[in-house]
């Protein structure tokens, strides 16, 4: 298993509402970072609304919500997102367009491993520094 103590802790927000790949994930990522997991889109407007967070995993397909939906009305508002990783169960080219709507620093096709996943927070973390102002892109 990847050694998560040796990157820089996080406060990750994950947004998926498989349960079992949920817990799994939560349970990964929980070996060097702060996880908050929700279930909803309206779970993850809450959560956003109210705490700030260096990533953001989420699920393409919440139930019957989108994640290119929600994002979105969270972008309307206004609100500051946290880099956003789309983690989807399709495969990576069928997904490029809500990626690309969606303004997420990078997908992951699920399952995958905890490395992975590390590698996709640190990269999304990197891409967010690398695109203020003042910083070189």
């Amino acid at each position: 298993m990847h050694d998560f103590m040796t990157q820089q802790s996080r406060n990750i927000l994950l947004i998926e509402d498989d349960h079992d790949l949920g817990q799994s994930t939560s349970e990964i990522l929980k070996l060097g970072h702060t996880v908050e997991w929700v279930t909803s889109a309206d779970a993850a407007f809450k959560s956003l609304s109210r705490n700030q967070f260096d990533a953001a995993i989420v699920d393409l397909s919440l139930g019957a919500d989108s994640a290119v939906t929600m994002i979105k009305a969270l972008q309307r508002f206004g609100k500051p997102l946290p880099p956003l990783i789309i983690f989807s169960a399709q495969p990576i080219s069928m997904i490029r367009d809500a990626v690309k709507d969606t303004g997420a620093a990078i997908a992951l096709q699920k399952p995958c491993s905890a490395a992975v996943i590390q590698e996709a927070i640190e990269f999304a973390v990197a891409h967010r520094a690398a695109a203020k102002p003042g910083n070189a892109a």
